[in-house]
């Protein structure tokens, strides 16, 4: 019984590392949709056998958070580069590169989101009040 759990174990790990590897060569191709659609394939299955406090498993919510970013999803983006951070801080210490590393693309996710927002306000048109509210809440949250 035991050997067919660390077989299953390792059959799951191989199959988040072949996710990993067509997500790698969508991303430098540029498709980065499809390139989320399978690192998001990895996380699940690193979430489960890994678990979430994993070196590995923040690695992986740190390249889902700049496939966001890359998609133009910044609220997303930020929800991945923060779980990552969490666990690097935890894991690792914050002057550790990665920590550092997606300390950068955090600012970069809210740096965007700025930018979108002011487009918005510049080319506001009536019934966008709800809009507004919604980025107000936003800003308070991330601390921007």
């Amino acid at each position: 019984s035991l050997a067919i759990e660390e077989e299953k174990f390792t059959r799951d790990l191989d199959d988040a590392g072949l996710y990993k590897y067509i997500s790698s060569i969508f991303y430098n191709k540029g498709e980065y949709d499809n390139a989320l659609k399978y690192r998001l394939k990895a996380v699940a299955i690193e979430e489960q056998i890994l678990g979430v406090e994993h070196i590995e498993t923040a690695q992986s919510y740190g390249l889902v958070g700049i496939f966001y970013n890359n998609l133009g999803e910044h609220l997303q983006a930020l929800e991945y580069n923060l779980k990552a951070i969490e666990i690097y801080e935890k894991k690792l210490g914050k002057d550790h590169p990665y920590t550092q590393q997606t300390r950068e693309n955090v600012s970069l996710a809210k740096e965007k989101m700025n930018t979108n927002r002011a487009f918005k306000s510049d080319n506001s048109v009536s019934g966008e009040s709800a809009s507004a509210g919604f980025w107000s809440k936003l800003k308070r949250k991330l601390g921007l």
